[in-house]
């Protein structure tokens, strides 16, 4: 199952996996928290249920890739029914920047009629389109398969 919201506030994009698992409800912490240290995640909340985490830039070597690979800050919600166990993982993607600067040359654009400007926001739409798939595609093959 797959979730999507848009958190207006802060110009972020709440999104919501849910994937069944193998594993012990322990083992799938266990794993998660592993994960998440060894990525320079920090886990700001946990308990037998759920994972709070947030990233970390010390220590760490930032690639530019890591704008379409990271996630700022997520949850994991780990629910044990008829002995399956489901792993919710809820987490937010920043799209800000695109949006403001995206809007401003389409108004822009549309003021003068100028047709090139109007490109300009067509491909801060794809950046938007590409960092929220390629995150999706990412996080769930590296966080919920681990």
């Amino acid at each position: 199952m797959y979730q999507m919201k848009l958190n207006r506030e802060h110009y972020e994009v709440k999104f919501k996996i849910r994937r069944q698992v193998e594993l012990s409800p322990e083992l799938v912490l266990e794993k998660i928290e592993s994960y998440l240290k060894s990525n320079y995640y920090k886990v700001i909340g946990m308990s037998s249920t759920e994972i709070l985490f947030t990233t970390i830039e010390d220590n760490r070597i930032v690639n530019k890739s890591d704008y379409y690979k990271r996630v700022d800050k997520g949850k994991f919600e780990i629910q044990q029914l008829d002995g399956r166990t489901i792993v919710s993982f809820s987490y937010l993607v920043p799209i800000g920047f695109e949006a403001i600067v995206g809007t401003a040359f389409l108004f822009t654009g549309i003021m003068t009629s100028s047709v090139p400007v109007l490109v300009i926001p067509t491909v801060f739409g794809l950046q938007i389109v590409f960092k929220v798939y390629y995150l999706k595609a990412y996080v769930v093959k590296s966080l919920l398969e681990c």
